[in-house]
């Protein structure tokens, strides 16, 4: 079976803007994801990369949040990296939901991954395979995925946070910024609200060493 080939083009983005970040909320207007408590999971995700852009927006100026959907719109994961690799962001997150069952809260954090040790050398104009897209930014994500630990270790008292776990995770796959999946267990009906200030401060730790 082919595989198929993502055209990756560097240097002519879309917009010009200093520092771009993309949040994508899991579910859209025919996948309603997981049901939890009162709602579905594409509810919860959507309240939750809404807040993370009001907040962010707020907080640094000169940074740009998108979101991949609005609510009502249909996507496929390969157009959300288009979108992404086209505009191009800087920082891509993957936000999803379950309903906790566990004592104490989870989150866990997801990084795509075949087990690959070394990044593909980068060109101004080069085709790439989807699956191999994440290579291109290889170091950045390390880096970026270690100041998301960091962060996040901070919250250890309100959550239990699992990686960040290197795996072919899907909502990530042809993405060639540094890209992480965010899955959160919801306690309550609001209790995705208590996950906003740590994974604002933690995007503004990833980002704080590029804008400085």
């Amino acid at each position: 079976m082919n595989k198929i080939l993502l055209l990756i083009v560097l240097g002519t983005p879309l917009y010009t803007q200093p520092y771009t970040i993309m949040l994508n909320p899991a579910g859209n207007a025919q996948n309603t994801g997981r049901h939890i408590h009162d709602t579905f999971e594409r509810s919860y995700t959507l309240r939750l990369a809404e807040q993370i852009k009001k907040s962010l927006e707020q907080e640094a100026v000169s940074v740009s949040v998108l979101l991949t959907r609005l609510p009502g719109e249909v996507a496929e994961p390969l157009q959300y990296a288009n979108f992404a690799n086209r505009v191009p962001a800087d920082l891509y997150l993957s936000l999803h939901c379950f309903q906790e069952q566990s004592t104490k809260p989870r989150l866990y954090i997801y990084q795509f991954s075949y087990g690959e040790q070394f990044a593909l050398p980068k060109n101004s104009f080069s085709f790439y395979t989807y699956d191999q897209a994440h290579l291109l930014n290889l170091k950045t994500t390390t880096i970026y995925a270690n100041a998301l630990h960091t962060s996040l270790s901070n919250y250890q008292k309100l959550f239990d946070m699992q990686g960040p776990y290197k795996i072919p995770f899907l909502p990530l796959i042809g993405i060639t910024c540094p890209a992480f999946g965010i899955e959160l267990g919801l306690k309550n009906s609001k209790s995705w609200n208590d996950f906003v200030v740590p994974l604002v401060e933690a995007i503004m730790a990833m980002i704080n060493g590029k804008m400085s």
